[in-house]
This record gives C-alpha cells, structure tokens and sequence, in this order.
C-alpha cells in the first residue's frame, strides 16, 4: 500500500440553531493544539474520534447550544467528504463535499452506523478508502477472532497527552502485557496477512459441552427405543 493514501483531517466543526459555527481548521503536515489546562485540547481529540466511531464526548460549558459535530475530510482519491453525529448521539451521517450541514438531501448521503460489525459503518468506509480489506485478528491462542476494524487501529492514531509522556511503550498502553490481537494487529499492519485461515481450537469447557450435549442426545434415542421394544 503506498504511503500517499492518506486520509487527511481538514476541519472540525461544532454547529447550532443559533449559534454561529465553531470550528478548527487543520493543514496538510503536523499540527500542533496547544493551550492551557481545560481550554479544549482533550475534546478537540475526542470529538474527532466520536466522528470516526467512538464514544461521546461530553460537550463543555463553552459549547452550549451546539447540536452536531462535523468532520470535514479529504480522502485518498482527493474526494471530499463531510462526516456529522449529533451531540446526544447515534449514527454517524456522510456527504460528499465540505459542508456545513448534512442531511437527506444532502449529495451523496449516507448512513453509517456507529458499531463497526454492522453494516455499512464508517470504519469499513474509511478503512476500504485507504486499500485495506476486511480481516480476522487473533485474539487468543485458541484462535478466538476479532474484526479489523478502525476502533481497534486508532488506539494508535489518535494520543492523548498522557499516554506522550509515559514511558511505557504504545502497545503497553491500553493493557498491562502486549496481547495476541496486539500482535495479531501489528502483523496484518506490517505484512497484510491475518488470522482467517487459522482454524479456531475449542476450548475445555467447550469440549465437555459438546461431549454431555452429544450424551443427552443419545440417552434421549435410547429412551424412544425403549418405548418402541415395549410397544
């Protein structure tokens, strides 16, 4: 995959019935947000992963009357998109271009849903916009599986300023040891190759429910045996 097909953040944005917009405009490179304690740098980062599908964040005095957070992006093919969620919530809306307000009538409006097992949803959206295929990830080694999805790269993507100054390594920052589906992610990241192919091992308890469950089956064709010799 070329190192060109990026996904480029251009503009959050925070809009109300009367209220004028609010927003903050990114560049192409690094960007930098900076400030003091409790001037907003923390919601600016949640509030763009609520728009890539994760939790809400909750809103500050300062955005008091707001409604709805957008996200203006430019995808790899150079298509401009805009992505919007209500502040109580739910399903994430698409349209193409860089909009103030999506809805409906909107061109090329779409709804996503929030849980990435659904379909369609925004990490498949954005996932597929940058070359990557659906995939399996490991995530024990009973070869339970996990979906490749943005929820589970962009505990990477998106650093709050704790886990910057933590000496512990990033994979080390979200559990206590590096995990099969940490390693599992790291591998399909760098090779492309997943865990699909590798056949799931039940476990003990899952084998001796099969064996009682294969036990009461039988009893229960030795019973209707018995009553046709009675008969």
């Amino acid at each position: 995959m070329s190192n060109r097909r990026r996904i480029i953040i251009d503009r959050l944005m925070f809009t109300g019935p009367e209220r004028p917009p609010v927003s903050v405009q990114f560049h192409s490179g690094v960007n930098v947000i900076w400030g003091a304690s409790n001037t907003g740098k923390s919601f600016v980062r949640k509030s763009i992963d609520y728009l890539l599908g994760g939790e809400l964040p909750t809103l500050p005095p300062e955005g008091k009357g707001m409604d709805n957070y957008l996200l203006w992006l430019t995808l790899p093919d150079g298509q401009k998109v805009t992505l919007r969620s209500s502040a109580l919530g739910g399903d994430i809306y698409k349209a193409e271009g860089h909009l103030q307000g999506v809805d409906e009538g909107s061109p090329g409006y779409e709804v996503f849903s929030r849980k990435h097992v659904s379909s369609p949803n925004v990490s498949r959206f954005l996932l597929s916009s940058v070359g990557y295929r659906e995939a399996q990830l490991l995530r024990n080694e009973r070869a339970e599986k996990a979906p490749f999805s943005l929820r589970v790269v962009m505990r990477y993507l998106l650093i709050d300023e704790t886990r910057m100054i933590d000496e512990k390594s990033l994979l080390l920052a979200h559990n206590t040891t590096v995990t099969s589906e940490d390693k599992g992610l790291l591998k399909f990241l760098l090779t492309g190759v997943d865990g699909s192919s590798i056949a799931q091992v039940r476990s003990g308890d899952q084998l001796k429910a099969a064996k009682e469950g294969q036990i009461e089956i039988l009893s229960q064709m030795a019973e209707q045996l018995r009553k046709v010799i009675d008969d």
